[in-house]
């Protein structure tokens, strides 16, 4: 179960990143959108 666990939360971490990213290179506003959250 722990493990479940942490394997989602390391996921989660890395869906995190990659949206930040994203926003950050495609998106004009991008800083704006993050700040937002």
């Amino acid at each position: 179960m722990s493990m479940f666990s942490n394997s989602h939360h390391f996921f989660f971490t890395i869906h995190k990143i990659s949206s930040f990213l994203y926003y950050q290179n495609n998106v004009p506003n991008g800083m704006l959108f993050v700040s937002k959250i």
